[in-house]
C-alpha cells in the first residue's frame, strides 16, 4: 500500500494540519473561542518527500493563502513547495538557508524546523481525527 499514487493522493488531500508547539492562550469569551484549522496545501511529489531527509530553505513569500516555502532536497537538487495557512498564528519563523526535515508519524507527515514542528500533513488517519467547529 506504499504505492507512488496513494502517497500524491494523501499530500494532494492535505486539507488541514495543526501546529504544535503554538503557545496556547485562554480565551476572554466563550462566544469567540473556537477550534482554529491551519490549511496546508503541498504541491510535492511523492518521491521529494523522504522519511529524515534534509531540505533547505530556497524561498520564503507571503500570498493572500499563506506563507509559500520553496524547499530544496540536500545532494540532489530536487525542489518542491509548501504553502503553510495564513490563519496561522505563532507560526515558527523560517528563513532563506534554513535546514527543514520531513518526520512520518502515525497520523502524517511533520515538517520540521529548528526543532519546531512547522506543519502537520495529515494521512487518512490523521484527517480522519481533525475537526473543526465553533464553541458555545
Amino acid at each position: 500500500m506504499n504505492s507512488p499514487l496513494l502517497h500524491r493522493l494523501t499530500f494532494s488531500f492535505a486539507l488541514v494540519a495543526a501546529l504544535l508547539g503554538a503557545p496556547a492562550h485562554a480565551q476572554s469569551h466563550n462566544s469567540n473561542a473556537s477550534t482554529v484549522s491551519v490549511v496546508v496545501s503541498v504541491m510535492l511529489p511523492a518521491a521529494f518527500v523522504s522519511e529524515g531527509g534534509r531540505y533547505v530553505v530556497k524561498g520564503v513569500e507571503a500570498s493572500a493563502d499563506g506563507t509559500v516555502y520553496v524547499l530544496e532536497k540536500v545532494g540532489e537538487g530536487i525542489r518542491g513547495s509548501v504553502t503553510v495557512g495564513a490563519n496561522v498564528s505563532g507560526a515558527t519563523s523560517v528563513g532563506l538557508g534554513e535546514s527543514v526535515t520531513f518526520v512520518s508519524s502515525a497520523s502524517g507527515t511533520l515538517l520540521v524546523a529548528s526543532g519546531k514542528v512547522l506543519a502537520i500533513i495529515p494521512n487518512a488517519l490523521g484527517r480522519a481525527l481533525l475537526k473543526s467547529e465553533k464553541l458555545s
